[in-house]
């Protein structure tokens, strides 16, 4: 009995950690706005997994240019005259690429357009139906703000999983199945190579998210005052409150601008540690291919292949970095619009309604003279 208890208790230690980080890190708050903006491409599913389907496809064909041209180069090489054929499938692999990706790219980006516009439509009707002391305690510039970066966080996001995303999956995925069908050890150097950079990519753009979700609550703060003063110019001139503004905005901007340097020092910090992997990961990749082609396990074509390959891999990696800080944004974003997406009714204010309104020994100064005093309706 003793022994089972101490188990148990350890079970119960282990599931009270992992739901204690759970919560910490908000993964279920994630996971519900998550479902909930997935919602908005419902009406799209079935034309947006066609035309990713086709984006996947034109993809996938960029990996025959490569092979054709090795395969080319060592029949050059040992005499055998298949040279119209490799450049016919160069040509028209390409050129078939070419069109899908172009088809997939223009229907992808109606598609976006359309969801974008739904989401945004929603959160406005939602935010317009909440009531009116729900707006008092919001400032009507930064309450447009979330909703815009909501709404084009959710845009980015599509066009990531609508492009790019095609490009990383062959040219991680693809490619490390294709080295390790040629050799065990380059698929397990490739597959290192990956898994430790999308490690540290993971663990910097951790680091960074809590700063970018500090810039954007700056940002909409910002927005907040600038949307203010341009709505009451008018009052803010003829109270002589000009100088004072300026200083607020600049303050506010100051600040942003403090706010952006931490998020682009822990960018460059993660940069600089991303190079140094990869040049050493392909280096050594490279290194062990070129060995075997000196000995003769590989040809010379295959060479040309792999440095394509190679190539590859690096280029959907960078791909994965570049994007790395939009997709941290644009996530951020959509966490500042879940306020407008809430399925919680929020009841409307009921405006007094007064019958009469009385002023009583009420006074009017400009700047810091009394113009009227005693007024009494």
């Amino acid at each position: 009995m003793l022994g089972c208890g101490v188990k148990t208790s350890s079970v119960n230690n282990v599931v009270s950690a992992l739901s204690s980080w759970r919560n910490r890190d908000g993964w279920t708050k994630k996971w519900r706005l998550g479902k909930k903006i997935a919602g908005y491409l419902k009406p799209y599913r079935t034309k947006f997994a066609l035309w990713y389907g086709l984006r996947l496809f034109s993809s996938t064909l960029a990996l025959v240019v490569p092979y054709a041209t090795a395969r080319l180069i060592d029949d050059l090489i040992t005499g055998l005259s298949t040279l119209p054929f490799w450049i016919g499938v160069i040509i028209g692999s390409s050129a078939l690429g070419m069109i899908c990706r172009q088809v997939s790219k223009y229907k992808m980006n109606m598609l976006i357009l359309d969801a974008k516009l739904d989401l945004k439509m929603s959160a406005m009707d939602r935010m317009l139906s909440y009531g009116l002391g729900w707006h008092e305690e919001r400032p009507t510039g930064k309450k447009l703000q979330q909703v815009s970066s909501g709404s084009t966080g959710f845009r980015n996001i599509l066009r990531f999983m609508s492009r790019q995303s095609t490009d990383i999956i062959v040219g991680l995925v693809g490619v490390t199945v294709v080295f390790a069908s040629m050799n065990v050890v380059y698929g397990i150097i490739a597959a290192t190579y990956v898994a430790i950079y999308l490690t540290v990519e993971f663990l910097g753009n951790r680091r960074q998210a809590p700063e970018v979700k500090t810039m954007h609550e700056i940002s909409e703060t910002r927005s907040a005052k600038i949307h203010d003063i341009v709505s009451s110019v008018q009052t803010v001139k003829s109270l002589g409150l000009t100088s004072h503004v300026n200083k607020e905005v600049r303050s506010a901007e100051q600040l942003l601008n403090k706010q952006a340097q931490r998020v682009h020092f822990i960018g460059t910090s993660k940069w600089t540690i991303l190079n140094i992997v990869s040049m050493a990961a392909l280096g050594t990749l490279l290194y062990i291919i070129g060995s075997d082609v000196l000995s003769g396990a590989q040809t010379p074509g295959m060479l040309a292949l792999f440095v394509s390959y190679t190539g590859r891999i690096r280029g959907s990696l960078a791909q994965i970095s570049g994007f790395a800080d939009m997709l941290v944004r644009s996530f951020i974003g959509l966490g500042r619009i879940e306020p407008f997406l809430k399925e919680s009714e929020v009841k409307e204010t009921q405006v007094p309604q007064w019958n009469e309104l009385t002023l009583k020994d009420v006074y009017f100064s400009y700047k810091s003279k009394k113009v009227l005093s005693g007024v009494n309706l």
